[in-house]
């Protein structure tokens, strides 16, 4: 069985010079791919943690950041998955590790989350996207695909999963390896008024700098993106938590 979430992580490659990238892609018990673009096989491999897929992309990449794959021979300009989140573990032997993002039950506490009404998400969202290097043409899209998400709730709750967590969960194998890896994975959930009063802290929380953002995620101080001379790989995404 599996719950419905919004998932769609997206990935952008610059190259200081035009050559071959391959994208191996391994994601844990908890979720299942339903889409890629491009299409790719879809492979099922054993873990300690349970039955995982993987899939791996091999394309060109040029300085200019578009892609051709070599499967499909598309030009691109990014990569994308979407997944479904199980509602419940795969087997009964997966064995819960410390500091895991586990999306089949993912959590956002007073304590490490903001709480913004709907009205200033788009505000607060381009601005944190941007302390963390995401282009223009990134932070629309991102903004787009969740709107229909955000709109539907009085009030938001969001936070990001540090890079390391989500790497667990999602792990991504590139070759040659990039000089600069971001990986940024949001999570929200609504809130209703009547719920106000146990979101004090995150509320207090959406006035402070949104550059907090890099440190949890486990980004420099300084934007690295901006490196054209560096071999980069950016990837955004997220996932609405259902209560």
């Amino acid at each position: 069985m599996y719950e419905k979430h919004l998932i769609k992580p997206t990935t952008y490659i610059w190259t200081a010079t035009a050559h071959r990238v391959t994208l191996d892609l391994t994601l844990s018990p908890h979720w299942e791919i339903s889409a890629l673009f491009p299409i790719s096989p879809i492979n099922t491999i054993a873990s300690d943690q349970g039955v995982c897929q993987n899939m791996a992309w091999k394309v060109f990449a040029r300085a200019s950041g578009l892609m051709l794959d070599e499967e499909t021979g598309l030009q691109l300009s990014s990569l994308s998955w979407e997944t479904r989140v199980r509602a419940a573990p795969v087997t009964s032997d997966l064995v819960p590790i410390a500091n895991e993002f586990n999306p089949s039950n993912a959590t956002l506490r007073d304590s490490d989350s903001v709480l913004l009404r709907v009205t200033d998400i788009i505000s607060y969202l381009n601005s944190c996207l941007r302390a963390l290097g995401l282009q223009a043409e990134a932070r629309t899209l991102f903004i787009q695909y969740f709107l229909p998400a955000f709109v539907r709730n009085e009030y938001v709750a969001l936070r990001f999963i540090p890079q390391e967590e989500y790497g667990r969960a999602a792990k991504l194998q590139i070759n040659p390896a990039p000089d600069i890896i971001v990986r940024m994975f949001m999570i929200f959930r609504g809130v209703s008024s009547d719920e106000l009063d146990t979101w004090k802290m995150a509320r207090a929380q959406a006035e402070e700098p949104v550059s907090r953002w890099r440190e949890v995620i486990g980004l420099p101080k300084d934007d690295q993106l901006k490196q054209t001379d560096r071999f980069r790989v950016l990837e955004w995404g997220g996932m609405e938590v259902l209560v």
